[in-house]
């Protein structure tokens, strides 16, 4: 039987990023080694200046992840109700993107948080996965949605999307128009985007991503990841490198 592309992915994330949880809506990546990168930075909100300059970076960085013909697996987390605070006007322009090219599969499941205390009914949400190359993505249109969402432009795009590389160990995720995280196994795999777009990074964060991307660090760190691997011998169907 042929495993479910959730099954590929939760195997991968069990090898690679153990600390994450795809059951946490606002948080599911966790891991040390990323970088966290400003966008918008201090231009005005909703002017067509902070928007250029929100697609300019986000694009840049994410052709330094991932190559176009790269299978990539698009995660999407999507909340039920209208958005309270930004409304979502557009709620199917996210799939309409993606319907526009081939795709080589597609899943979905219902997850369910537990219950907090005062919660009347445990809060639940809809789960999309999309496996195709980087470059049937539509990924330039996806990152313009998102920085248009919160800034009440049309089209928006309100759920939360990851691009993730299983082969490759990285994660992209571009919350809103002022950031974006990328997730690695190793930071081999983007200390090259440290190196080259330091002044983007967020200030509030640079003395906890130095600590992990100095140059000696990253040779350390790859020396521990690889003991840590052969210690686990933790079966799993992603490469790892």
């Amino acid at each position: 039987m042929t495993p479910t592309l959730f099954a590929e992915l939760d195997a991968c994330l069990a090898a690679r990023f153990p600390e994450s949880d795809l059951a946490q809506a606002a948080a599911p990546f966790i891991h040390d080694v990323h970088l966290r990168f400003d966008l918008g930075g201090q231009l005005p909100n909703g002017s067509d200046e902070r928007l250029a300059q929100v697609a300019s970076r986000a694009a840049t960085i994410i052709a330094g992840c991932f190559a176009p013909a790269d299978r990539l697996l698009l995660l999407v987390n999507d909340w039920p109700g209208p958005d309270a605070m930004f409304g979502d006007t557009t709620p199917g322009h996210l799939y309409q993107l993606l319907g526009r090219h081939a795709v080589l599969g597609t899943d979905h499941r219902r997850v369910t948080m537990p219950r907090e205390p005062g919660d009347d009914e445990p809060y639940s949400f809809e789960q999309v996965l999309v496996a195709a190359p980087f470059a049937n993505l539509a990924w330039r249109e996806i990152l313009a949605g998102i920085a248009n969402y919160e800034q009440g432009r049309e089209p928006g795009i309100g759920q939360g999307v990851y691009f993730i590389a299983p082969e490759n160990g990285i994660v992209f995720h571009m919350y809103d128009d002022r950031g974006f995280l990328v997730f690695a196994d190793d930071p081999a795999r983007i200390a090259h985007l440290y190196r080259a777009h330091n002044d983007w990074i967020v200030d509030h964060w640079r003395e906890a991503i130095d600590a992990v991307f100095a140059t000696r660090r990253v040779h350390r760190y790859r020396k521990l990841s690889a003991d840590r691997a052969l210690a686990a011998r933790r079966p799993s169907r992603c490469a790892v490198g």
